[in-house]
Formats: structure tokens, sequence, C-alpha cells
């Protein structure tokens, strides 16, 4: 996480690697790779990971959110909108990271709903939130006024106290 969060994805990949490789089947390392893969670009890879990471997972909310966003990356849209839809049947009987569907519609381009989902995931005060700041799948999203407006929520500076 924090060679992802520095923007240094490929010693990130590394790293999972050499963990995936002691601990094949574990699953938050495999979830991480989707997403590093997926940062690097390597969509093939991160689609692979992804995909393993649902396997190992059972299905869960939080493998079906990182393949959701790479299937979504990989330019797959309708695999990646069916997921959206799994997700948020699945929210109305558990918890879903709001902030994971709206990674998934970021790399969609919904921008509008995107924005939608992280205001929900800051009323939920969703951990993932705290990544604001340096999640490169927010990346498309920085130029948007709102959400420099809900950066500067979560991360206040301090002038502005």
């Amino acid at each position: 996480v924090v060679h992802r969060s520095a923007g240094d994805h490929e010693q990130g990949i590394a790293l999972l690697e050499q963990s995936r490789a002691l601990f094949p089947e574990e699953f938050r390392v495999t979830y991480a790779l989707a997403f590093g893969f997926a940062y690097a670009g390597r969509l093939s890879e991160a689609v692979e990971a992804a995909e393993k990471a649902v396997q190992i997972g059972g299905r869960s909310v939080f493998a079906l959110g990182a393949l959701g966003y790479v299937r979504a990356r990989a330019g797959e849209i309708d695999a990646a909108r069916a997921i959206l839809v799994e997700l948020k049947e699945a929210a109305a009987k558990q918890y879903v990271c709001p902030f994971d569907i709206a990674l998934i519609h970021v790399a969609l381009g919904d921008v509008d709903d995107a924005m939608g989902w992280l205001d929900r995931a800051y009323a939920v005060r969703d951990h993932a939130l705290l990544f604001i700041k340096v999640d490169a799948g927010l990346d498309p999203m920085r130029h948007d006024l709102r959400f420099a407006q809900l950066e500067q929520k979560v991360w206040p500076s301090p002038e502005s106290d």
C-alpha cells in the first residue's frame, strides 16, 4: 500500500508478488495485486488477479469491487456494469464499501455517479477515503471541483480551521 500510495506501482507489485509466492491463497495479497497491476497499466494481469481474488474471497463484495474496477479499466464495460448491479443489490443486505463502487464509476467515466458514491463514503466515514489524496484510481476526478471540496472535508488544511 505504501508503494501504491507513493505511485511506485512496479515496486509495490514486486513486493506483492514475493508475498504471493509465499502465500498464494492469501486474499489480501491477490486483491492488492489487482489494483497494483491496474494502476501500472498492466490490465490483463489486473483482471487475472482480481478474478483470483474473487475465487479466493468467495465472491466477497471487496473482491467484486476490485474485479469491477479492473474490468472497467480494461474496457470490459458490460462486465463492469453487471458487477455494479451485483454490488448495489448486495448493499441492500450488507455493508458494501461505497468507495469501491465509486472507483468502478470513475473507471467507467461516470463522474456524477462516482461523486455520489464518494459522498456516501464520506457520510458513512468509509476508511478508504483516507487515501483520497493518493489513490491513483481517483486521478480522473482530481479536476472536479466537487472532488476537491470532498478532499478538503476529508483532509482539511490547517488554515481552514
